[in-house]
């Protein structure tokens, strides 16, 4: 964080318990902070942190073609993490699937 025009030394209480100006190696969450100035101005910020490295899961149900005449079988796929967008590629193209939770 900066400080900006506070009247310095700045003292910092973050929401985990951590004083510390910057908050480093932090697991995803959100953390709140409290800055207190020399003079006793506080400011209070929110701040996020994202989970960046969520595993990609992959399942699927094929449904068999059952005419001979017509394309009937599907592939039905459940993709996690549900928060992201997500690309299906197949043998006719592009296929932009929305995963909404």
């Amino acid at each position: 964080m900066v400080g900006g025009q506070a009247t310095l030394p700045l003292t910092y209480l973050w929401s985990n318990g951590a004083t510390t100006e910057d908050l480093i190696g932090v697991l995803a969450d959100t953390f709140s902070v409290i800055v207190t100035s020399a003079v006793g101005c506080i400011n209070q910020n929110t701040f996020i942190v994202p989970n960046f490295n969520d595993t990609i899961r992959v399942q699927g149900n094929v449904i068999d073609n059952f005419s001979c005449s017509a394309p009937t079988g599907t592939i039905e796929l459940n993709v996690t993490p549900f928060d992201t967008l997500y690309t299906i590629y197949g043998r006719t193209g592009k296929l932009p699937i929305a995963c909404l939770t």
